[in-house]
């Protein structure tokens, strides 16, 4: 065999076979070497030679592309390379040494795209030779019916074709339907498949082919009660049970539909009248259907109190204790525990001269016990200390650290976890050890605006989009402060342009170390996008409807009972912008355990944020005035989305105004802060007795 080197094939000179090698070894690399003849390499090219091999000849497909049949078609292929294989497909894909390999004619009457590619070894594959056929008359293509979705239990499926005596032939194993599959025309689907149907006819080629995924979803079996609803003595256990294997029954008593966060069950017991309400969910499986059924069980009906919860100033007060049901006994504790039957009968009038909990629950035989009731009795002593009187400060201090003790005797500002009222451990995330909480309260977020002649307190909330980087400051009194008569400040609250963080700022009064062990606030707080966890908390403790909307300013007026759960608070919202300065205004009756929030704008105007709450929502007797201003961590911006900046958000004090003796309104409390800074009081009282005019 001889062999041409030439300069890019433009020129060249005849080799023997035998130089071959030593072409590949001197040629540049713009040189190329390669067979006179087709026909493979006697010597394989060296390694980094930049000889080419030389390709297989293209396979020829015959009949020709286009060719049109009747009945059936039989292609032939053939190669000019002695030794080659042919590999071809009919999908439409180009073949691969993966393909079918040739062996004989292939036979197909549908429309078809014969592809083919010839292999050999030391040799380049050939190019791709390409065939289309179609047949002279072609089946139209099976209809489905339905069409190919979701399905639960079961699908009936309906095979059709336009075509007057054809035969549908299908396949639900992934392989395309020939004229020897089953012949399928209505049939029932109780797993997932994917169905593909072909028509065929003689005379004709056979249909495109139709083909579609149904998913069979099965349904899991409706829980059953037992025993059924009815009316029942005293109370009644019910068993409920699903016959799926698996399946989590999951029960509600509050007229709704039972999701998959409502609470398992399968032994409830009640004791009371009680609508249930059960679905079945199991992973992968459609849920049940809802049962539900009503128990009835007769009730005693719960005491009460007269008077009820009160408050005592000096003596004593006869309490009496009811219940609607005749002949029932009413038990009771005055240390604030549920009744049982063990606790002291109810026999008469209880004198209470100190302050205490009566809890109360009647019995009956054959009806179910009462709910437990409860009546508190105060015994209010005012402290006598200057502290009961009127509270004012201006902030005109030097510093909020130590230099300036004036500021750290009355004032105490969070440095740490757990560091303040309300300002639980719990409120600090775990550190990177496992073990240690991280502080995300800062001292040196809190400052006195330097050169602002009036005094300004500024309390910042930083983040930079992760957990460690989000940081609050909180500024609180060091004493708590009665809660009776009026409090106020004025405020600036930030509301950045196009702010996504959430940012709460706040004016409170709380009790406790920890608020969610001994939980009492009285608060407004000012988020200026609110975000779905606050709306959601919102709408769970509104007596109201509430019309703040996720992304947007709201204000929340919040009173929380003391030494309670969670549920004993509740919320009022406003949807309002309160960028700039306001005047936040508490009234606080006691003796009516009353407590009403009102808002001003900058011109002492009221604004549509306002609320009144009433008991069981009145809190501790004695709280901490706060300052708090800090960022949902769960909800900042991450990091990655802002490029790792920092931002700050900022709230401003002007001054904070407390009469324990009146209820004021802002145009009230403006007059006698006016007042004080006139006669020279930056606060009221001064623990300097030299300052006269400011005791």
């Amino acid at each position: 065999m001889n062999f041409l080197a030439g300069l890019f094939g433009a020129i060249g000179a005849a080799l023997a076979a035998g130089l071959r090698a030593v072409v590949s070894t001197l040629f540049l690399g713009s040189w190329l070497v390669f067979g006179s003849d087709p026909g493979p390499w006697t010597e394989p090219p060296r390694t980094g030679s930049p000889a080419k091999l030389i390709a297989v000849a293209t396979p020829v497909l015959n009949p020709a592309a286009g060719t049109k049949f009747k009945d059936s078609l039989s292609v032939s292929i053939t190669t000019a390379t002695a030794g080659a294989q042919i590999r071809y497909t009919t999908d439409g894909w180009d073949p691969s040494e993966a393909s079918p390999l040739y062996s004989g004619p292939v036979i197909f009457n549908w429309s078809t795209t014969v592809k083919a590619r010839a292999f050999k070894s030391a040799m380049a594959p050939s190019a791709v030779a390409s065939a289309s056929y179609d047949p002279v008359q072609k089946i139209a293509a099976p209809l489905l019916n339905p069409t190919p979705g979701i399905f639960t239990g079961s699908v009936i499926v309906n095979l059709v074709t336009p075509t007057s005596g054809a035969t549908i032939r299908c396949t639900t194993d992934g392989t395309a339907p020939t004229n020897s599959s089953l012949v399928c025309g209505r049939f029932t689907l109780t797993t997932t498949a994917t169905l593909r149907a072909r028509a065929f006819k003689t005379g004709m080629g056979a249909s495109d082919l139709a083909a579609g995924t149904y998913t069979v979803l099965q349904k899991v079996a409706t829980p059953t009660f037992s025993p059924r609803s009815g009316m029942y003595t005293q109370s009644v256990s019910v068993n409920i049970r699903t016959s799926t294997i698996g399946a989590i029954v999951r029960c509600t008593t509050n007229n709704t539909d039972p999701t998959e966060s409502s609470p398992i069950c399968l032994y409830p017991e009640f004791r009371r009248t009680t609508n249930l309400r059960a679905r079945a969910f199991m992973r992968g499986m459609v849920a049940s259907d809802v049962v539900s059924g009503t128990y009835t069980v007769p009730q005693v009906a719960a005491p009460s109190f007269s008077p009820g919860s009160s408050r005592l100033y000096g003596g004593s007060l006869s309490v009496k204790i009811t219940s609607a049901t005749s002949g029932a006994i009413i038990r009771y504790t005055i240390n604030g525990g549920d009744p049982t039957t063990a606790s002291p009968i109810y026999r008469g009038p209880i004198a209470i001269a100190w302050t205490a909990t009566i809890s109360a629950r009647a019995y009956k035989n054959g009806l179910a016990d009462s709910d437990v009731t409860r009546a508190t009795y105060i015994n209010v002593v005012y402290s006598q200390s200057p502290r009961a009187g009127v509270f004012f400060d201006d902030f005109k201090y030097s510093s909020t650290q130590g230099s300036d003790t004036r500021f750290t005797e009355r004032w105490h500002v969070a440095d740490a976890c757990g560091d303040g009222p309300g300002l639980g451990s719990a409120f600090c995330p775990v550190g990177s050890d496992g073990t240690t909480r991280e502080a995300r309260y800062r001292a040196g977020l809190v400052t006195i605006v330097p050169n602002e002649p009036s005094g300004l307190l500024q309390i910042k909330a930083v983040t930079s989009g992760t957990p460690e980087s989000t940081m609050h400051s909180l500024v609180s009194t060091v004493e708590r402060q009665p809660l009776q008569g009026t409090f106020a400040a004025k405020l600036w609250f930030d509301n950045p342009k196009g702010q996504r963080d959430v940012n709460v700022q706040g004016f409170l009064m709380a009790y406790g170390i920890d608020s969610r062990i001994n939980p009492s606030e009285l608060d407004f707080e000012y988020l200026a996008n609110l975000d779905a966890n606050w709306l959601a908390m919102a709408r769970q403790y509104s007596a109201d409807a509430v019309p703040c909307r996720a992304g947007l300013p709201c204000l929340l007026m919040t009173s929380w009972q003391p030494n309670t759960t969670t549920t004993a608070r509740t919320v009022s919202s406003a949807r309002v912008s309160l960028l700039g300065w306001n005047y936040l205004v508490i009234q606080i009756d006691s003796h009516r355990r009353q407590i009403r929030y009102t808002l001003y704008d900058s011109s002492l105007n009221p604004v549509s944020a306002q609320a009144t709450h009433f008991d069981p929502f009145f809190p501790a007797e004695e709280m901490f005035l706060m300052f708090n201003h800090w960022l949902s961590w769960i909800d900042v911006v991450p990091q990655q989305q802002v490029g790792g900046s920092s931002r700050e958000y900022k709230m401003w004090v002007d001054w904070v105004y407390r009469d324990p003796d009146a209820s004021l309104t802002a145009q009230d409390v403006v007059r006698k802060v006016t007042a004080l800074q006139q006669a020279g009081c930056d606060r009221f009282p001064d623990p300097d007795p030299y300052v006269r005019q400011c005791h």
